[in-house]
């Protein structure tokens, strides 16, 4: 309440050019409805802006959350078919992704399964991950 005094007081002074005091805004009841309607206006504007951004917010992760499952789903495969050698190409292609958010996934994955990049004879880097090695069924048993 003491912030829309003070709003309130600072459109009046700027309206009237000329400092009052608080008795003098208070007594002046023909400015009262107007600054009231601005401050409506003005709390109306900021809960609307509000509301839109969360909006935004809760569509940018759901988008995010989306891409990324796209990315380890693209990843774990490609793993799979390409004998543990991935090209940053192959993985923004099979996850349908941005480029800038392929190579951030990319990084993530080269630094915590320790890959090793290469470049083959045409200069392309891919990287070398650690091969996955399916049990025989002996193994699960023992």
């Amino acid at each position: 309440m003491k912030v829309l005094f003070v709003v309130g007081h600072w459109l009046f002074v700027f309206f009237n050019k000329q400092q009052t005091t608080k008795e003098q805004i208070t007594n002046n009841k023909a400015f009262m409805p107007i600054i009231d309607a601005l401050l409506v206006i003005t709390l109306a504007l900021l809960v609307g802006v509000l509301i839109r951004g969360s909006t935004k917010n809760r569509q940018q992760q759901l988008e995010e959350s989306f891409n990324r499952q796209q990315l380890e789903d693209a990843f774990y495969q490609l793993l799979q078919e390409q004998g543990s050698c991935i090209s940053l190409i192959e993985l923004t292609a099979a996850a349908r992704v941005d480029v800038q958010q392929a190579r951030q996934y990319l990084e993530r994955q080269v630094q915590l399964f320790a890959a090793v990049p290469e470049v083959d004879a045409d200069g392309d880097t891919f990287y070398r991950f650690p091969k996955l090695h399916k049990r025989s069924s002996v193994d699960k048993s023992t």
